[in-house]
């Protein structure tokens, strides 16, 4: 986008929308003494003649800079003003990372400043000139998926102590100029109203409507006092993807007031359907708004509940995708109407037939005869929107390089792809890549996949693909099974566009696994093709010739390329492993009725034991319904039936009841502490808190013996960051522990034990660490390993990533270091809509999709981890055979081979090393195996 596009959307909002506006330059930079207000960590800025947006000089600084003032003007009172802005002009080519720190006197004042209590943020500098603009109605402490924990409010914007701006990206330089800060108010025939939080970021000019603004005493606008939103949980900020959109009101069931004289008006109000947590996004089959008792617009969706789990489900994003058109429209939908009002309040009512359906993210009136005026405001405002999202939306997927001459003549190239290598619409391949045979070897009962990408020169249509064995030729007459069909399953990866934390610029990832029947390729891109070999127990080791046909169609004509493929199946089964690994997640979408939600929670444990996985967390709740004689009353009917379809779907390991399967309404489990419930029940029972949970656990353990359920790991901390929250988190382990001491507690965050000072919260930390009887780290190291084997609690570690890697040979070095387990997120996690991924509260990343038609859909990632999951079962056979025969002659290169892996990969490093080649690893165990079973 243009400097001139990007400054015009601004200028659409700020002069066709607004009868004022106020700036105050803070630094425009036309002499040296300016660079004086900031602090430069490289030392590289220079006041120049270039680029300059206000007077005739800019800044110019080197990418990678990192600029700190704590000097006025830029900091001190930012109060009245709508927006912090400057303007840049980026000369690397390529998107430019952007960090924003700013820190208010609260923040200083609070432990002398920690990461939680300043606002962390970013954005993305386009190539080329453009404008940032911050919000700062609506800096939040914190980070955005986890804000103000600690002080509960937004950071004060009339006493601003730092602000820092940090750059990352390729080499070059970047122009900043006019650094200021603006307000702006609307025309004032209308009225505009941004609903959300009441530390939502505001458009500007627009009021804040939260969900306890209400009309009572006289108040010109709100909620009725008896028709409102009943908590404040109904007022959300995901941060996607405008200060106008990203935040909204639930209104369902509600009345909307505004005191205004009587007339005929014209009202516009968008609705806001993603969601912020997961099941949140808009559920109704049918909506409706009435207004001053008639109904002025209403909508129907056949699909219901399900509609926002299944839409956009066979919508790709691929390059040249319209992200705006083909999912923002529908995202946010604007509703307009005419009312005439008489007795000088107009009463706006919002229904719908189930909740979260009516999330209100703004609201305009203006009267009929300011229609031509006001409709060009609205128009202007939308135009706006979308400017401001593409600005934001941006691809940053690495361009195309130039085909290899020899390549271009062909209509499709075949190329080969590594376990763990990325593939992207704009991969090119190298001519040594090009796919003229497939050579693969397994052990019996794994599965060994064929990857491969196809490159199209010219638009691909109708393309399947498949692959098929011939019994072993000598052996035939043996009658022992070949590789049979059922076993094969051809599939192509559909991409996603994807973005990181705290913002929405994407790359296209190859995402969902679909079947390879009847796929497109257009001209100019690349796809990925994964074709899984589940390999029968009882195949014949030898060795199989097998033909992988890639059919298409190109203009008229159908075409077939036939690539040969060997497969040899090793004479051994791989061990099973003591190792727990499992996803965070396993429940199905609440979005879904009873009778589907059990069928596809057995499709969830079949799929989750078909990639390898021996442990899951979650799981619906015990309910403690109360006491009765001093005896808990729990409700274990959904556990039971859970837990069956667990030992049926082979699950015999210990599960984590992080995101459910623990007894709620024992403690709050919101903050993992004691809370009003356990304080009530010790009041209504007459008894101590810990004989309460003593009772409680008691019950539980001798139901989960005679229903043989999983052994249970009480998830009792999640990431804590606040240290009173730490405190009477403590308390609430401490009573657990002596209650049930048979009961193995837990929860996820990182400890340090190598700090000389720890502060307040990093001891309080280690007092969990010593405490909790299973502790799953995230941040962890050598000290924090050998502090787990001296007090003798379990180490298990979580959110290591998502690659062949971190859950193959990184993994078997944790475990050969004395971890005991490890959880990842995310099985499937449900932010907003689950096929496109710029919307919600946090990025998904789960590993499985749901398709209305289709059923689970796998990832590439959870593929990939399969293949991670078989090197360590390589290493776990290898070792298992050292024990049983150390003096083989074999068994010295074998020890050379897993301690090279287990000494020189380091607590903590999941990125795989450069030494580390793992399709050779393998292959080395795999001999290795081979030669000390014989």
């Amino acid at each position: 986008m243009s400097r001139r596009l990007v400054l015009l959307s601004f200028a659409v909002l700020f002069a066709a929308a607004s009868s004022r506006a106020e700036t105050r330059v803070l630094l425009d930079f036309e002499s040296d003494d300016t660079l004086r207000f900031f602090d430069f960590k490289q030392k590289s800025s220079a006041i120049v003649p270039d680029h300059a947006t206000h007077g005739e000089h800019s800044m110019r600084i080197t990418n990678g800079e990192y600029m700190v003032s704590w000097r006025p003007p830029v900091t001190g009172s930012w109060a009245g003003f709508d927006v912090l802005r400057f303007d840049y002009y980026n000369d690397t080519r390529s998107p430019v990372k952007l960090y924003i720190l700013v820190g208010d006197q609260a923040w200083r004042d609070k432990d002398n400043g920690t990461y939680w209590n300043r606002h962390n943020g970013g954005d993305i500098l386009l190539p080329g000139a453009g404008t940032i603009t911050i919000p700062i109605r609506g800096l939040y402490r914190g980070e955005a998926g986890s804000r103000n924990n600690d002080i509960k409010r937004n950071i004060d914007v009339d006493s601003i102590v730092r602000l820092d701006l940090g750059f990352s990206g390729q080499p070059g330089s970047i122009y900043i100029d006019h650094l200021r800060l603006e307000s702006a108010s609307l025309p004032a025939f209308l009225k505009a109203f941004d609903f959300g939080p009441a530390s939502q970021p505001l458009e500007p000019g627009f009021t804040c409507i939260t969900w306890d603004t209400l009309s009572s005493a006289g108040a010109p606008f709100g909620f009725h006092p008896r028709r409102r939103p009943w908590h404040a949980n109904r007022a959300r900020d995901d941060t996607f993807p405008t200060p106008l959109l990203q935040d909204f009101v639930e209104t369902n069931e509600c009345t909307f007031q505004v005191s205004i004289p009587d007339g005929s008006y014209h009202v516009w109000m968008v609705y806001d359907d993603c969601g912020y947590w997961g099941g949140e996004q808009a559920r109704h089959v049918r909506r409706e708004v009435v207004a001053e008792g008639s109904t002025v617009y209403s909508e129907t969706r056949p699909l219901g509940w399900a509609h926002s789990l299944y839409d956009f489900q066979d919508v790709e994003a691929l390059p040249g995708t319209d992200f705006w058109q083909t999912y923002m429209t529908k995202l946010f939908r604007p509703v307009e109407f005419d009312v005439q009002v008489a007795g000088g309040v107009l009463d706006i009512e919002f229904k719908a037939d189930n909740h979260w359906s009516s999330k209100v993210a703004a609201l305009i009136i203006y009267p009929a005869e300011n229609r031509t005026e006001g409709d060009r405001f609205i128009s202007g405002l939308w135009a706006a929107q979308r400017s401001a999202f593409l600005a934001k939306a941006i691809d940053t997927t690495p361009a195309a390089p130039e085909m290899p001459p020899g390549l271009k003549s062909s209509p499709v190239v075949l190329f080969s792809v590594g376990k763990d290598e990325a593939v992207s619409p704009n991969t090119v391949p190298a001519a040594d890549r090009i796919l003229k045979s497939v050579d693969l070897s397994a052990a019996r009962g794994e599965n060994e996949p064929v990857i491969f990408g196809i490159r199209a020169n010219t638009a691909l249509s109708d393309v399947s693909v498949e692959l098929s064995f011939a019994r072993a030729g000598a052996r035939q007459s043996i009658g022992l099974t070949p590789i049979p069909a059922s076993a094969i399953k051809p599939q192509v990866a559909w991409y996603l566009g994807r973005r990181s934390f705290n913002n929405i610029a994407y790359n296209y990832v190859a995402h969902t696994l679909r079947p390879a029947s009847g796929f497109s390729v257009p001209a100019g891109l690349a796809r990925q093709v994964w074709v899984d070999i589940a390999v029968p127990e009882n195949t014949l080791p030898d060795r199989y010739s097998g033909s992988l046909v890639v059919k298409y169609t190109a203009g008229d004509r159908e075409n077939t390329l036939t690539v040969p493929v060997a497969l040899t199946i090793l004479p051994f089964r791989l061990d099973d492993t003591p190792f727990n690994m499992g996803f965070y997640g396993i429940t199905p979408p609440g979005l879904l009725d009873g009778p589907t939600q059990s069928t596809l929670q057995d499709a969830i444990f079949s799929t989750l034991r078909s990639y390898r996985m021996n442990t899951f967390s979650g799981g619906p709740d015990m309910v403690l319904r109360g006491f009765r004689n001093g005896e808990p009353d729990i409700d274990f009917s959904a556990m039971d039936a859970f837990m069956k379809q667990a030992r049926e779907n082979g699950f015999d390991r210990p599960y984590v009841n992080y995101g459910g399967g623990g007894i709620s309404g024992l403690y709050s489990r919101h903050g993992y502490v004691i809370g009003d419930e356990g304080k009530k029940l010790a009041q209504d029972t007459g008894l101590d808190y810990e004989e309460v949970c003593r009772r409680a656990f008691e019950a539980y353990r001798k139901h989960a013996e005679a229903n043989n359920y999983l052994p249970l790991i009480l998830g009792l901390v999640d990431e804590t960051r606040v240290k009173e929250v730490a405190r009477e988190q403590l308390v609430l382990q401490r009573a657990l522990n002596s209650a049930a001491p048979w009961l193995k507690t837990g929860g996820s965050y990182s400890v340090s034990f190598s700090h000389p000072n720890p502060g307040e919260l990093e001891r309080l930390l280690q007092e969990m660490f010593v405490t909790l009887r299973v502790n799953f780290m995230n941040n962890h190291d050598a000290a924090v390993v050998a502090k787990a084997n001296e007090v003798g609690n379990e180490l298990w570690i979580y959110n290591q990533g998502q690659s062949r890697y971190s859950f193959g040979f990184y993994q078997w070095a944790e475990y050969a270091k004395g971890i005991k387990g490890r959880m990842q997120w995310h099985l499937f996690v449900q932010h907003g809509w689950q096929y496109f991924d710029l919307d919600g509260r946090e990025p998904d990343t789960g590993v499985i999709a749901y398709h209305s038609k289709l059923g689970i859909l796998p990832t590439v990632n959870l593929a990939r981890i399969r293949e991670g999951v078989e090197d360590m079962l390589y290493c776990q056979t290898l070792s298992n055979l050292l024990k049983r025969r150390p003096n083989h002659p074999a068994a010295g290169e074998a020890r050379r081979v897993l301690d090279r892996i287990e000494k020189d990969i380091a607590v903590h490093q999941n990125s795989c090393p450069g030494w580390l080649d793992q399709d050779d690893y393998r292959k080395r165990i795999s001999d290795l195996i081979v030669e000390m079973s014989k």
